[in-house]
Order: structure tokens, then C-alpha cells, then sequence
């Protein structure tokens, strides 16, 4: 095969896509409201991506002032972000590779089509790393642009920096593919999720015994022994074997020359992780992948287990509001369960949840400081728990509640014409899920403020906030899932790396910030006598309530409103 040959047999898988998104904004074009539509969204996108400029552009001149206290290298907050956003482009290309290469619907006609295998692997792997990274992409380069604004380096390091982003999304992409690839072919489709429980309950018992091996050290030591045990566990992300690591090390050096001595190795070794995983990806690919999707389609929906017994009471629950209600519930929960990429999505952001939640421990920390500045660490660390806890919170609405209006899939006919209005069905969808992802954020929210130290008054405020704020961020999902609905996708992993979805987490974003403003007010009040602030008990006490009310309405009406205008949206589409 020529090159010319080789390059149209990658097109002919990319194509599609490509020709798909230009149409989409040609007939964007041809509509009025719609060009308003995204002229407003790019517009809101750049004030956020402005705003993420800015706000490390103040973070890194707060640490430049603490600079004589201690040193904090540029490389180290950089490896910080590039770690936490490794592993969920791991998990997010571990979801895609399932949906693109086992679950996809063109994948009868590609397997039938003229494509060798190496062609098919390449324009799959290369679609896999733009699905799973465009989005990231677009919140990461302010992040990178403000380091080198602050350090003032030459337009070289924009060039470099984007250039190093490359092999390390390819790393992602490749893991995300041969996880993907391994556990199809070794595992039946219909028992992926047993095996999946299992490797995070060993997951979970390896940090167990990690953590109790590092806080066993040294004894009962306290105080400042303490702290630098917890900066020690903080410095994951400086291992050696990271490829968050290595780039990180590497933009650190051109920002800071001196720090350049094994810069050369660290590019030489995520050159050569790069070509040795996409090349072992490629093999497992070659040697596995036909036996993994024969498998696949053979067991896919075979004794799948609907999960009825656990289902039962929620169900019971909803039927006392409608028995529409009841019934939607049930068949979402049915279909996550039933769905591979789904089920495999929610255990693994389940296990990261619990990994989370137990790391919070070296929080307990702040107790050993001095009592001048314990508060202030102690509301610190408290707001910003509420601030990771939502977004755990946003990042279960992406994958989960934003899609649940467009996995109706063609079968929305069926809920169209059912005896219930457009707008129940997004009440429906909203309560299904409200109670789910406060779950999970209670649980973050009201553990982190215990660990800290707080009193059991602000740990349920903790609480209240996190219920209050899954409000408006699960309506939200909802109603965004429903104006940018989309029956037609190829499989469900895309819904998630779409352009509405780009559009929730923008919104989300500014969402949290709107409620941290009125939330951290009144948990600040209640973390203080009256006295101390020269209130009266009255006044202290309508300072909290009124945080709490504008707290709450804000949320409500985003949830509100978004609810609105997606069922107004979903009732156009209809006529």
C-alpha cells in the first residue's frame, strides 16, 4: 500500500466525523437564532477561559509573595493539574475505546470495508485521543498560557508547551485502549462490572495499606511531623514514573532554565512511552481485538441483570409522586446497568470518589497548627472541599445526567407519544438523578469538613450547601441534555465529549462560583460567635439564612430555567 492509499483508509474512518461537524456549522449558519446561539456560547467560553488566565495568573503571584518562606518550584502546581487530568484521560479514553471500537454502530460497515487492520487501528486511535482531549484541551492551554505570562518567557514556550501535550494524550489514549482492549477479550461482556468492582476494591485496599505504611512512619509523631508527612503524600505527583511528570518537568525547565539538568531524559523517556504504548496497543489490537468484539457482540445484553431488587424501594418512592415517574426511573437506572460503557464509567468514578474521600484524612493536619491561623486553614480547606466536591459533582452530571435525554436514543418516539408532558419527562430525568449525585456530594462534603476539625453545626451546613448546589447543577444537566439532545450518535461515549456538553460545563463552572460566594458567606458567619463579629444574635443568625436563601434560589432558578428551555426546545424539534 502506498502513501496516498494509507492516508485515504485513515480519512475513510475520520472523514465521517470531520464532514459531520461541517455540515453541523453550515447549518448553524443558515439559522439567525442559532448564530446568536453560538456567538453568545463563544463568548461565555471566552470569559471563562479568560477567567482561568487570570485566576493562576493571582495564584502564582500569591506563591511568588510566600516566596521567602518557602519555594515552590512552576513545575510542581503544573504536575499537579497534568496528574489529576492523566487519569481522567485515561478513564475518559478507556470510555471511548468501548464505545468506538466494541459498541459503535458503522463498526459492521468499517469491519467489511477494504481498511487493514493498521489502518483501522490508526484513524481509531487517532479519533479516540481528539475525543477524549479536545475538551480538556481548551480549559488547560489559559492554565499553561498564564505560566508563561508570569515568567515571561518567549513565544517558544506556548509552542513547546502545546508541542509536549501531544505524546501525553497519546499515553492517555493508548492506556485507555488497552485497558479497554484486555478486558473485553479476557472478560464476557455481561460480567465486565464484576471484574471492575473487583479491581477497585484491590485498588482500594492497596491504598489502605499504602497510606496506614506512610502514617505508621516515624511513630507518634505530631505537629510538624505531621505536616511534613501530609507534604510528602501531597508530592504524588512528582513521581518519577508519571508522564504528567515528565511534561511538567519539562515546561518547568523552560521557564526556569536552571532547572534543566534532566530535562533531555524526561523528553526522551515520554518519546519513548509514547511509541512503546501505542505500539503495545497496536499489538493487543492485532492479536485481540476481532476475539474481543466477537465477544462482545455475542454476550452484550445476555443475562444482563436489571438490578430490580435494589431498585425496588426508589421505585416504590416515585410511584407515591406518579407512576410516570416510577417507570422513567427504572428504566434509566436498568439501561446504566445494562450498558457496558456506562456501568464501567460509574464504577470507576465511584472508586475515584472513595479513593478521594479516604486521602482526606491528611487533613486532620490542620489540628496540629497554631491556633492564630487553625481557623483560617480550617475554612480554607472546607471551601475548598465544597469547590472539588462540586465539581465531582459536575463531572457525574457530564457522563451520567447530561446524556440521559439523547441515550433514548430512536426509541424517544416512545416517550414523545406516551400520556405525559415534555416537561414531567425532564422532571422525571432531574429527579432520578437528584438523589444520586447528593449522595455522593454529601458524603465528600460533610467528610471533609469533619476531617478538618469542624463542628458538627458547620459539617451539616457542608451538607446543606452540597444538596443546595446538586440542585441547580443536576437541572442544569438535565436541561442542557435536553436542548442539545442528539438521537443519532454512534455510540454513547461521544454524548459526553460533545459540543452541549463543552456548553454544561462552562455553565457549571460559573454555577459553582456564583454558589460558593453566598455559601462560603454563610458558613464563614456560622464558624463565629456573634460577638466576635460585633453582631447581634438576630443579625448573625439573618446572615446565615439569608446566605443560605440566595444560596438556594440561585439554584433554583438555574435549575428551573434550564428545565424551561430544554422541554421548550424538545417540544420544537417535535413539530
Amino acid at each position: 500500500m502506498n502513501a496516498k492509499q494509507f492516508e485515504v483508509s485513515k480519512l475513510l474512518i475520520l472523514r465521517p466525523k470531520i464532514l459531520s461537524i461541517r455540515n453541523q456549522l453550515r447549518l448553524n449558519r443558515s439559522s439567525l437564532s442559532t448564530t446568536i446561539r453560538d456567538a453568545v456560547i463563544l463568548l461565555f467560553a471566552l470569559t471563562v477561559v479568560l477567567a482561568i488566565f487570570r485566576g493562576t495568573l493571582a495564584a502564582l503571584a500569591k506563591l511568588e509573595s510566600f516566596k521567602q518562606l518557602a519555594y515552590l518550584p512552576p513545575s510542581q502546581p503544573i504536575a499537579l493539574v497534568l496528574m489529576l487530568l492523566f487519569f481522567s484521560l485515561v478513564i475518559t479514553g478507556f470510555a471511548t475505546a468501548l464505545g468506538t471500537l466494541f459498541l459503535a454502530k458503522d463498526l459492521e460497515l468499517l469491519h467489511s470495508s477494504p481498511i487493514s487492520m493498521r489502518n483501522f487501528f490508526i484513524g481509531k486511535l487517532i479519533y479516540i485521543t481528539l475525543q477524549s482531549s479536545w475538551m480538556p484541551l481548551i480549559f488547560l492551554l489559559p492554565f499553561l498560557a498564564a505560566f508563561g505570562w508570569a515568567y515571561n518567557v518567549s513565544f517558544l514556550f506556548y509552542i513547546t508547551a502545546v508541542a509536549l501535550l501531544v505524546p501525553f494524550f497519546l499515553i492517555a489514549s493508548s492506556l485507555g485502549i488497552i485497558i479497554a482492549i484486555a478486558l473485553t477479550a479476557t472478560v464476557p461482556a455481561n460480567r465486565t462490572r464484576s471484574l471492575l468492582w473487583l479491581v477497585i476494591v484491590l485498588g482500594l485496599y492497596g491504598l489502605y495499606y499504602v497510606v496506614e505504611l506512610v502514617s505508621s512512619a516515624g511513630g507518634g509523631g505530631t505537629g510538624v511531623i505531621d505536616v511534613i508527612r501530609s507534604i510528602a503524600v501531597l508530592s504524588a505527583p512528582q513521581a518519577i514514573w508519571l508522564p504528567s511528570n515528565w511534561v511538567a518537568a519539562i515546561i518547568g525547565a523552560i521557564l526556569e532554565p536552571r532547572l534543566a539538568d534532566d530535562s533531555a531524559i524526561r523528553l526522551t523517556a515520554l518519546i519513548s512511552t509514547t511509541f512503546l504504548l501505542c505500539s503495545l496497543a497496536y499489538l493487543l489490537f492485532d492479536g485481540l481485538y476481532l476475539k474481543a468484539c466477537s465477544l462482545t457482540r455475542n454476550t452484550l445484553g445476555k443475562n444482563a441483570s436489571s438490578g430490580t431488587t435494589l431498585l425496588v424501594l426508589p421505585a416504590k418512592l416515585f410511584s407515591l409522586k406518579s407512576r410516570a415517574f416510577s417507570a422513567i426511573f427504572l428504566k434509566d437506572y436498568r439501561n446504566i446497568m445494562r450498558d457496558l460503557a456506562q456501568s464501567s464509567q460509574l464504577l470507576i468514578l465511584i472508586g475515584i470518589c472513595l479513593i478521594y474521600v479516604y486521602n482526606l484524612r491528611i487533613f486532620h493536619t490542620v489540628e496540629s497548627l497554631p491556633e492564630g491561623i487553625r481557623e483560617t486553614w480550617q475554612e480554607f480547606l472546607g471551601i475548598a472541599n465544597i469547590g472539588i466536591g462540586a465539581f465531582i459533582a459536575t463531572a457525574m452530571c457530564t457522563r451520567f445526567v447530561f446524556p440521559s435525554i439523547s441515550l433514548e436514543g430512536r426509541s424517544i418516539w416512545i416517550l414523545q407519544t406516551a400520556p405525559i408532558k415534555t416537561t414531567d419527562i425532564l422532571w422525571a430525568k432531574f429527579y432520578n438523578w437528584i438523589f444520586s449525585v447528593s449522595l455522593v456530594a454529601v458524603i465528600i462534603f460533610s467528610c471533609g469538613a469533619l476531617i478538618t476539625g469542624l463542628s458538627l453545626e458547620i459539617a451539616t451546613l457542608h451538607t446543606a450547601t452540597a444538596v443546595i448546589i446538586c440542585y441547580g447543577l443536576v437541572g442544569l444537566a438535565v436541561g442542557y441534555g435536553a436542548y442539545f439532545a442528539n438521537f443519532n450518535w454512534e455510540h454513547p461515549s461521544e454524548l459526553a465529549a460533545s459540543f452541549g456538553s463543552l456548553c454544561y460545563m462552562l455553565s457549571a463552572i460559573i454555577l459553582i462560583l456564583l454558589s460558593i460566594l453566598p455559601g462560603a458567606f454563610a458558613i464563614y458567619l456560622a464558624g463565629r460567635l456573634p460577638a466576635a463579629l460585633g453582631l447581634t444574635r438576630i443579625t448573625w443568625l439573618a446572615g446565615i439564612s439569608c446566605g443560605l436563601f440566595l444560596l438556594f434560589m440561585i439554584n433554583r432558578m438555574v435549575a428551573r430555567t434550564a428545565l424551561t428551555t430544554g422541554a421548550r426546545k424538545l417540544n420544537e424539534r417535535q413539530t
